[in-house]
This record gives structure tokens, sequence and C-alpha cells, in this order.
């Protein structure tokens, strides 16, 4: 929330929002890390067809990491 806050990540309720609608699946569980120097949302999603994918988004724009 801090983080939020500081400018420095999106909101999560924003990294729920583009994910479930862009896989079609539900948000389980989503961590805010730090990676190779960056903050970093890893979003667990629990697709369609019942198996867990986890996906990574840049924390201060939102932009998933392929």
């Amino acid at each position: 929330m801090e983080a939020v806050h500081a400018g420095e990540a999106v909101p999560l309720k924003q990294i729920k929002s583009d994910v479930e609608r862009s896989t079609g699946g539900e948000l389980i569980d989503a961590q805010l890390v730090r990676w190779q120097g960056h903050l970093v949302y890893l979003a667990k999603v629990l697709t369609l067809d019942g198996r867990v994918e986890v996906y990574r988004f840049l924390a201060k724009t939102g932009l998933p990491i392929p």
C-alpha cells in the first residue's frame, strides 16, 4: 500500500481487473516484490480450465512483463 501511495505502483485492483479481463480467469493471489531492480506484481490466476498460471506486471505502470 505504501508503494501505491508513493506513486511507485498502480493499485492492485487495476492489475486484478486487467488480468481477469485478458485471461478470463480469476486472480487468486498477488504479491508485490522487487525483481531485477523493479517493483513487480506476481499474480496467480486460476484459469477457466483449472490450471494456475503466474503473470508478472511492472508495478509502476501495470504493464505485463513477457
